[in-house]
């Protein structure tokens, strides 16, 4: 695993040397979480932050964007892989939120989440929103919900919007919204 952050790192400065950016110094921090997924590597190229996310032994790049509307802060995540694979990896997005953007209100797409969470049966969803709402994390979901066939699921993001913590939308300034209220 060292082997292969270092060599995202490198990669990650060659290609900022390449955009004629001076380095100025790379720092590794491994967060020390139980499990093999939820681990999160923080680096520095310059004064910008990056996170790199450790999910199921993948190593993918996400960034947290934060945005603030009505005097209220929620981090949006960006990443191109999934980023939430477990409860131990949406604990630790959680706390990096928390950490970095200074807020509990996470805007996230569905794409990033795996897609057990959304076969309720399987009962991540629940186990993920219960530690969210037991740390006082708010989260709201955007993407396309419309292709689950599953009553229960629709049930379950009906009554979710109906609330104030978990919130199903379509757009991300949709999630926004719902979480700046």
């Amino acid at each position: 695993m060292e082997r292969i952050l270092r060599e995202k790192l490198l990669e990650s400065s060659d290609s900022a040397t390449t955009n004629s950016r001076r380095v100025s110094a790379i720092k590794v921090h491994l967060s020390l979480i139980a499990g093999d997924s939820g681990k999160m590597v923080e680096y520095w190229l310059g004064a910008s932050a990056r996170q790199l996310a450790i999910c199921n032994g993948e190593i993918s790049e996400m960034k947290i964007r934060k945005v603030e509307k009505n005097g209220i802060i929620c981090a949006v995540i960006d990443s191109e892989d999934k980023v939430i694979t477990d409860s131990q990896s949406a604990l630790d997005l959680l706390m990096t939120a928390k950490y970095d953007a200074e807020t509990k209100n996470i805007v996230i797409n569905k794409k990033m989440i795996a897609e057990d969470f959304f076969i309720l049966s399987t009962g991540l969803a629940g186990e993920i929103l219960q530690k969210y709402i037991n740390y006082g994390g708010r989260v709201a979901i955007y993407g396309d919900f419309s292709h689950y066939t599953s009553k229960p699921l629709k049930d379950f993001i009906y009554e979710s919007n109906k609330g104030k913590d978990v919130f199903f939308v379509a757009t991300e300034d949709e999630a926004i919204e719902k979480l700046s209220r």
